[in-house]
C-alpha cells in the first residue's frame, strides 16, 4: 500500500510529528471574543488550548519528537506525569486520578 502523499510543508516531518500534528488539529478551536469566560461557566471540559498544551507538555514522546529544549514552554521543568509508560510492553497507561490530584497538590505547595 502506498503512503498517503504529503504536501511540501509536511514532507520533512517524522511519523511521530505527524501524529502530534493530527492530535493538535483534533483539539483546535477558533478563539472567539469572550469565549473563554462563557466556556468556563457552561462546559465541564478545560478550554481547548489548555487541554492540548497540558496533555502534550506532560508527554515525553511529544518533547522527544520535536526536540523541545528542557525548561521551555513545551517541556517545563516542573510538570505533572499524566502518562506512565510500560517499558516491557511499550504500552502507555494513564496514572489514576487520585495520584494526579495528590501530585498536583504537592507540586503547587
Amino acid at each position: 500500500m502506498q503512503p498517503f502523499p504529503r504536501t511540501k510543508k509536511l514532507q520533512n516531518l517524522t511519523q511521530e510529528q505527524l501524529f502530534f500534528l493530527g492530535f493538535g488539529r483534533f483539539h483546535c478551536a477558533p478563539p472567539l471574543k469572550d469565549y473563554e469566560l462563557i466556556y468556563a461557566f457552561n462546559d465541564n471540559h478545560s478550554p481547548y488550548q489548555f487541554r492540548l498544551l497540558g496533555a502534550l507538555q506532560n508527554f515525553v514522546p511529544f518533547r522527544e519528537a520535536f526536540n523541545c529544549p528542557a525548561n521551555s514552554k513545551h517541556a517545563p521543568e516542573k510538570h505533572c506525569e499524566v502518562y506512565q509508560p510500560d517499558l516491557s510492553s511499550g504500552a502507555v497507561t494513564l496514572i489514576p486520578s487520585i495520584i494526579l490530584l495528590v501530585t498536583v497538590f504537592y507540586n503547587n505547595q
